[in-house]
């Protein structure tokens, strides 16, 4: 899931067809036009500061209990703020219901059958299943209802991370600031004690989809994000080395939360 959170759009688009972004991994999101409240048809997938927050919220809650569910009205003042957005007034809709809409009519799946398969889906139809993250009456929504919101639990990514999400609510960090945050929250905690894990500065670009020009450009920026996200997760100090050139040294570091 955190290949599928670098890999999303940096920007809000709009699109009139189904859009797909894949990266490195075969991973593929595929959006379904939706219909919601009076904006009417809203396209493409998930993109943004916007989705990346919704996203780390969900994250964080489902670390702390994979059963959580959210029962609230999607239209609420309370539902945007949730994020820590407000409810200023906007020429179509606030960009939060957008991207939610975007989130939750969006399909998340391992492109390749062979992936799928040793991913244990035997069928398509467990696949298909499994390609919704969260699980949602749409037509309450629609009805500006409220509902019920939770945890697919046949979810084929894992959606769980020690997200600090009172961090998250309190900065305006760019998207990329974000994938790293999350990698790390990943990563480092997932290391056993006292052993690293060596990952090559080619892979990992391959993980941000090659958004930079060069190698070196995109080394550039990893250190200097890597820099910003360490003061919000300051048990990371030092435990990320940047200094070879050709790979990079994750240390074990416990969680933020």
């Amino acid at each position: 899931m955190v290949a599928v959170f670098i890999a999303l759009p940096l920007e809000q688009t709009d699109f009139e067809e189904q859009f797909f972004t894949l990266n490195e991994y075969c991973i593929k999101a595929t959006s379904t036009p939706a219909e919601i409240f009076a904006i009417g048809r809203v396209c493409g997938v998930p993109a943004g500061v916007v989705a990346r927050r919704i996203l780390l919220y969900f994250f964080s809650k489902f670390y702390q209990d994979e059963l959580f569910e959210l029962n609230i009205r999607v239209d609420s003042k309370q539902f945007i703020n949730l994020f820590g957005y407000n409810t200023k007034s906007y020429r179509v809709q606030n960009p939060v219901i957008q991207e939610f809409t975007r989130l939750t009519s969006c399909k998340f799946e391992l492109s390749s059958l062979g992936d799928l398969i040793r991913a244990g889906y035997k069928t398509i139809k467990q696949a298909y299943i499994a390609n919704d993250m969260l699980i949602v009456d749409k037509t309450s929504i629609v009805e500006g209802r409220t509902t019920n919101i939770f945890l697919n639990p046949a979810f084929m990514f894992k959606a769980a991370f020690p997200v600090d999400f009172k961090h998250v609510k309190s900065t305006n960090k760019r998207s990329e600031f974000w994938n790293v945050y999350l990698l790390l929250v990943d990563i480092l905690p997932r290391i056993e004690p006292r052993k690293t894990l060596k990952v090559p500065w080619t892979t990992l670009e391959k993980i941000f989809c090659n958004r930079y020009s060069t190698l070196e450009n995109f080394k550039y920026f990893f250190k200097k994000t890597l820099e910003d996200v360490i003061e919000i997760y300051p048990k990371s100090k030092g435990k990320v080395i940047t200094q070879n050139k050709d790979h990079v040294v994750f240390c074990h570091t416990p969680a933020p939360i």
